[in-house]
C-alpha cells in the first residue's frame, strides 16, 4: 500500500451502501486509499485498533455500536489522529450536537451530496491533523430543516409524531395545525431569496420557505384566506424592490402539516394556469378547470401528421396543429399538465414513427424536442414551440438524417473534411467511390439541393470565418484552405458573405 495515501475505512450496516462507497470516487486520485469496509461498529473498532486509518466514514445509526459510540471508544482508546465523517438522515439531526462535541470532522446529511463529501475528504487529507474548523451547527440545522420541509411537501412524512419531532429538532417555525402551501415563481428564473424584505416578512409571519427547481415553496399556518393576504403582501414587496415578474399559486388549507403535500400539489396546479392569463399574478384552486377535456390520445391521428412532416407540407403541419389546439382547448382552460401530456404523447408518436419509417435514430429527433417542463410557459409559447419543432423535423432534421444515412453523401462529406486544408478533387473522389464524375455531381446535387462545388465553398467559408476570428491573417487563411491565390479566396468569400475578408474580420473583432 502507498504510505503517502491517506487510509480510509467505510462503516455501514447496509451492504449496498458499502459497495456504493467503493465506487463513488477515484480514491487514488484524491490521494486516498480505501483500505476496506466494516459492516458494524464492532468490526470497525477492531480494524481501527489494528491499522489506525486516517479517515473513517460511518453511518450514525447502526445495530450494536453506533457511529457516535465508535468515535467515543476510539477516542477513549487514545486514538486522536483518526478523523471521522458521520453520515446522518435529517431525522437523526438530534445527534449532531453530540457528534460535534466528539470532534467529528464532517457531518453530512442524507441524501449524500458527492461534492460535499469530496470537499470534506480533501480538506482532511490536506491537513492530516485534527480539523481546526468547527462544524457549524447552524448550517447543519438549516440543511436539516430544508430537508424536513422538502419531505413534507413531497408527502414523505405522514404521521403527527414525525411532524412533532421535526418541529422540535430542527427549529421549524410552524405549528402542526391548519396550514396552506404557496408556490412562487418568476419568468426570469430569479429566486425569491434575493429579496430581503420578502424573506424577512416570511420569517416574521413564522412561515417556512425553501427553494426547489427554480420555485419558492412556502408553508404558512392558517387558512387559504390568510395565505392569500400573505401572498399579496409578498408580491407587493417584490414589486417595490424591482422583482415584478413573480406569480404565485395558493393551495387549499389542510388540517395538519402531515397533509401539506396535497395543498402544495394544488398550488403547483394553480400556478400552471398562468399559461392562459399572462397578466394575472395569483392563482388558486378555483382556477383549476373541472371540465372534462374533449380530446384523448385515442382520437389523435398521428399518421396524418407524420405524413405531412415526411412530405414537408409546412402549411399542412400548421393547419393540423391549429386544429389540434382548437380541439384540445375546447374546454377553454384544461389543465396545462393535460395539454403538455397530450403534446408529449404526440411528439413521442411522431419521433417513433419517423425513426422507424426512415431508419434513423430517435435521438436525432429527441435532442431538438422543446422543453415543456417550465411552469411559466404561456399557452401561445407552447403552441409555437411544438409546431416549430415539427416544422424543424420536416425542413432540417429529417433531410439531414436522410443524407447521413446515404453512403455516397456520407463519403463525400468525409472526404471534404479530410481534405479541407488541401486540394479537393471531385474526379478523384468519384474514382474512389467507383463512380463517374458526372454521375457523382448529378447525384450530389439531386440529394442535397446544392452542387458539390457549392458545398465545398460553404464548408470552407465557415472554416475561414473561424480562422479569421482566431486572428489568422487573410493570406494565411487563403493558403491554409487550399485556394490557388488570394484573389480567388477574396472573390468567393465576398460573394458568400456580402463583404470582403478584411471587412468581415474588422467587424467581427469589435
Amino acid at each position: 500500500m502507498d504510505t503517502n495515501k491517506g487510509k480510509v475505512l467505510i462503516v455501514d450496516d447496509e451492504p449496498g451502501i458499502r459497495e456504493g462507497f467503493r465506487h463513488i470516487f477515484d480514491w487514488y486520485g484524491l490521494g486516498l486509499a480505501l483500505i476496506g469496509t466494516a459492516s458494524s461498529g464492532e468490526e470497525a473498532l477492531s480494524i481501527i485498533r489494528e491499522v489506525s486509518p486516517d479517515i473513517v466514514i460511518s453511518d450514525i445509526v447502526m445495530q450494536g455500536i453506533s457511529g457516535l459510540q465508535l468515535i467515543q471508544e476510539t477516542r477513549d482508546a487514545g486514538n486522536t489522529d483518526t478523523q471521522f465523517i458521520l453520515i446522518s438522515g435529517y431525522n437523526e439531526f438530534k445527534y449532531a450536537q453530540k457528534a460535534i462535541s466528539l470532534g467529528v470532522a464532517a457531518y453530512i446529511l442524507k441524501p449524500i451530496d458527492k461534492a460535499e463529501l469530496e470537499d470534506a475528504l480533501i480538506r482532511i487529507r490536506q491537513k492530516r491533523i485534527p480539523d481546526s474548523s468547527p462544524v457549524d451547527i447552524g448550517i447543519l440545522q438549516r440543511n436539516a430543516r430544508h430537508l424536513f420541509i422538502q419531505h413534507l411537501v413531497n408527502g414523505e412524512i405522514r404521521s403527527s409524531r414525525e411532524v412533532a419531532e421535526g418541529i422540535q429538532n430542527f427549529g421549524v417555525r410552524l405549528e402542526d395545525t391548519d396550514s396552506t402551501a404557496i408556490t412562487i415563481a418568476d419568468r426570469d428564473g430569479r429566486a425569491l431569496s434575493g429579496c430581503r424584505s420578502a424573506m424577512d416578512y416570511i420569517k416574521a409571519n413564522h412561515a417556512e420557505a425553501i427553494e426547489d427547481k427554480g420555485r419558492t415553496i412556502i408553508i404558512i399556518n392558517g387558512s387559504e384566506r390568510v395565505a392569500l393576504h400573505f401572498t399579496r403582501q409578498i408580491l407587493e414587496m417584490l414589486s417595490k424592490d424591482g422583482y415584478g415578474g413573480f406569480i404565485a399559486g395558493v393551495g387549499s388549507t389542510v388540517p395538519s402539516l402531515a397533509d401539506i403535500s396535497s395543498s402544495y400539489a394544488q398550488s403547483i396546479a394553480a400556478i400552471s394556469y398562468h399559461a392562459y392569463w399572462e397578466d394575472r399574478r395569483i392563482f388558486t384552486g378555483d382556477d383549476i378547470s373541472k371540465d372534462r377535456p374533449a380530446l384523448s390520445t385515442s382520437s389523435l391521428d398521428i399518421d396524418k401528421l407524420k405524413d405531412l412532416i415526411t412530405r414537408s407540407d409546412i402549411e399542412g403541419i400548421k393547419d393540423y396543429m391549429g386544429n389540434f389546439f382548437q380541439a384540445l382547448l375546447f374546454a377553454k382552460t384544461p389543465p396545462p399538465s393535460y395539454v403538455k401530456g397530450m403534446l408529449l404523447f404526440l411528439m413521442n408518436g411522431i419521433e417513433r414513427g419517423i425513426a422507424e419509417a426512415e431508419d434513423i435514430e430517435m435521438r436525432q429527433l429527441e435532442e431538438a424536442r422543446p422543453d415543456l417542463a417550465d411552469p411559466m410557459l404561456l399557452m401561445d409559447e407552447i403552441r409555437s414551440s411544438v409546431t416549430g419543432y415539427f416544422i424543424t423535423i420536416s425542413q432540417a432534421l429529417l433531410p439531414e438524417a436522410r443524407l447521413s444515412s446515404d453512403r455516397i453523401i456520407r463519403e463525400c462529406r468525409k472526404y471534404v473534411q479530410e481534405h479541407l486544408y488541401g486540394r479537393i478533387a471531385e474526379d478523384e473522389l468519384a474514382s474512389a467511390l467507383g463512380l463517374s464524375q458526372p454521375y457523382l455531381s448529378a447525384y450530389f446535387s439531386r440529394r442535397t439541393g446544392e452542387t458539390f462545388r457549392s458545398y465545398v465553398n460553404r464548408i470552407r467559408n465557415e472554416e475561414a470565418k473561424q480562422l479569421l476570428a482566431q486572428g489568422m491573417s487573410i493570406d494565411e487563411v487563403s493558403e491554409k484552405l487550399g485556394y490557388s491565390d488570394y484573389r480567388s479566396f477574396h472573390r468567393i468569400f465576398k460573394k458568400m458573405n456580402g463583404e470582403s475578408p478584411s471587412q468581415w474580420k474588422k467587424r467581427s473583432a469589435r
